[in-house]
C-alpha cells in the first residue's frame, strides 16, 4: 500500500477507538473537510500537552519554578538545573506514556543584544516599535527560532 492509504487506515482505526472519540468529534466539528487530519492533530497536541505537564510537575516536585510553558517546551527559572532532575522528568514521561524523550538545557542568550538596543544604528531612531519588533523577529528566525501566532496567542520554539 502507499503511504496515504496506510495513513488514512491507521487514522481511522486510532480515532475509531472510544478513548479518542473526543478528538474525532473535534475534527469532525471544526474541520469537516479534513476531519481525520484535524482529529489526529488534536490528539497529538493533547499528548504533547500531557507530556509537557508531566515534565513540569516532575521539575516542580524537585523544587524548580517553571515560569513559562512555550508550545512544546518550557522555561525553568534556574541556571542550575541538575541533569539528574531532567532525567527524572524524562523517566516520568516514559512511565506514564511510554515515550522516550530527551530534555536539554538551552541558552536564552543566543542573540546579539546590540541588534536590539543600539540607538541610532541604521536609522533605528526613526523606526516604529512595530518595525523594531519585525526586525527582532527576522533576526531570531534567522537564528533558528520560530514564532507562530494562533488564536491571538504567540508561541516561540526552536
Amino acid at each position: 500500500t502507499d503511504f496515504h492509504t496506510e495513513l488514512m487506515s491507521n487514522a481511522t482505526a486510532i480515532l475509531g477507538l472510544e478513548k479518542y472519540a473526543e478528538f474525532r468529534e473535534l475534527g469532525e466539528t471544526n474541520k469537516p473537510s479534513n476531519a481525520l487530519g484535524s482529529g489526529l492533530g488534536y490528539l497529538a497536541q493533547n499528548i504533547e500537552r500531557e507530556c509537557v505537564m508531566t515534565m513540569v510537575k516532575s521539575l516542580q516536585t524537585a523544587d524548580y519554578e517553571v515560569g513559562t510553558i512555550i508550545h512544546d517546551g518550557f522555561l525553568v527559572k534556574s541556571l542550575e538545573v541538575k541533569d539528574e532532575d531532567l532525567r527524572t522528568a524524562e523517566k516520568a514521561v516514559k512511565i506514564l506514556y511510554g515515550y522516550d524523550i530527551k530534555l536539554e538545557k538551552k541558552p536564552l542568550d543566543d542573540y546579539d543584544e546590540a541588534q536590539l538596543w543600539e540607538d541610532g544604528a541604521d536609522g533605528e531612531e526613526s523606526k516604529s516599535e512595530t518595525e523594531m519588533a519585525r526586525d527582532f523577529l527576522d533576526y531570531m528566525e534567522g537564528q533558528g527560532h520560530a514564532f507562530i501566532r494562533f488564536c491571538k496567542e504567540f508561541y516561540w520554539y526552536d
